[in-house]
Parts: C-alpha cells; structure tokens; sequence
C-alpha cells in the first residue's frame, strides 16, 4: 500500500486501494485503521457536482511521502506501472466508462508528467 500511494503521488480511494491491491475496501479500512493509519491522512475530494465526492488517502506529512519514494528506489517503478496497467483497463473497457475512479481523471495527469512516467 506505500508503493502505490507514494507512486501515485495521492489522490486514490480506499475503493481504489482495494482495486489495485486485489482485497475487499474493508481490509484497507482495517489496515488504515492499525498504526500504519496514522501516518496517512483522509482527504475529501470534491468532482464535477456537489454530490460526487470521496474520501482520497494520502500521507499524512510531505516528508513520509518522500522518505517513501527514496525508500522505493527503484521499487517505485513497479508500483507506477500497477498504476498505469490500471488505467489502461478502464481506458479499454468502453473508453473510459462512467464507473472509471475519479483518481484516473485528474491525479493520474500528474503522474503522467513525471520524466519516465509511461
């Protein structure tokens, strides 16, 4: 769960979690919910109308995410290529479909700027 949320730089939903790392939403709630919880932080995130929004998971200080992706090393590559397989199946699957997770919309841009991000 660091990798990804260090290589994706913030941004993704426990439902995105869950997805990524093939286990139930609830088993992030509980691991989130241990004392790795304490160093990330939820933040609400608001879309396109007031009645889509989530809860993103991200670290709790700029410092951990750092310390993470210096951490990684070369690891954070692995991680950013779960992320980008990721997207390509919602890509693929009638090009972005409604059900496509927030994250892969506006966060994923950001990555995709990086040097050797694809």
């Amino acid at each position: 769960m660091i990798g990804l949320l260090a290589a994706s730089g913030g941004g993704l939903s426990f439902r995105d979690l869950a997805e990524l790392i093939n286990v139930r939403e609830s088993e992030v709630r509980t691991v989130l919910s241990t004392a790795f919880g304490r160093t990330v932080v939820l933040r609400s995130c608001n879309f396109n109308s007031m009645t889509d929004s989530c809860d993103t998971v991200g670290f709790a200080h700029q410092t951990l995410g750092k310390s993470a992706l210096v951490a990684l090393g070369s690891d954070l590559e692995r991680y950013r290529s779960m992320l980008h397989s990721w997207a390509h199946v919602y890509q693929d699957v009638d090009n972005w479909p409604p059900s496509t997770p927030h994250y892969l919309f506006t966060p994923y841009g950001r990555l995709l700027n990086l040097p050797q991000a694809v």
